[in-house]
């Protein structure tokens, strides 16, 4: 049985592993077990490793949903789309900038692979 029959016969969350849930709700409940924030990255907390993981599943749920900037905010622990945006700048800053910050996260940037239109940031992942 084809792979794309075989998903919508069976769901999304049958096959835990295989088929990755890219809602901005799935993305963040993965960032959080992947980063070790577990259910603090909605509590009001600026703790450094929360924040970083906040910031992080709003960027990958910009780059892999096409959820609009409030409704990421508002999933990713009540914040505004201007909250979003710096978010997403500031993530795509420190992988430019900081091989630190890409080494604490890679394994998180690997389970999304990114997404197709972060292709380009392979490079400096990989460093």
């Amino acid at each position: 049985m084809p792979a794309i029959a075989l998903k919508s016969r069976v769901g999304a969350y049958a096959i835990p592993g295989i088929i990755k849930d890219n809602s901005v709700m799935g993305i963040k409940l993965k960032v959080a077990e992947l980063t070790g924030v577990g259910e603090l990255i909605d509590v009001k907390l600026r703790d450094r490793h929360i924040v970083e993981a906040r910031q992080i599943a709003m960027y990958i749920s910009k780059q892999c949903t096409k959820a609009s900037l409030a409704k990421i905010g508002l999933t990713c622990g009540g914040k505004d789309h201007a909250t979003v945006l710096h978010a997403c700048k500031t993530v795509s800053n420190l992988l430019e900038t900081d091989v630190e910050y890409r080494k604490k996260y890679r394994e998180v940037f690997e389970y999304y692979d990114l997404g197709v239109p972060v292709k380009r940031l392979r490079k400096f992942i990989d460093e």
